[in-house]
């Protein structure tokens, strides 16, 4: 099972990354706000800025201090 770095000693299974995808627009962030409502939203940003939002095949939200661009690179080298 291959691993994606998203931050700082965090890494997620490839298989279970569904999208990833910035967190400026307000979609984006209206479904993170609704998603912390119900407890499925990770923060691993360690108080730094939210750059990006990992969707998870199991419905789970993760906010990344990491770019989108950058997490796609790491994917796509691995």
């Amino acid at each position: 099972m291959r691993t994606v770095k998203v931050s700082k000693d965090c890494y997620i299974p490839e298989d279970n990354v569904l999208m990833i995808t910035g967190y400026q627009t307000e979609t984006i962030r209206r479904i993170v706000r609704d998603g912390k409502k119900e407890n499925k939203v990770f923060d691993i940003t360690y108080g730094k800025k939210i750059q990006s939002v990992v969707f998870l095949k199991s419905g789970f939200y993760v906010l990344c201090n990491t770019s989108a661009e950058t997490l796609d690179q790491r994917i796509r080298k691995e």
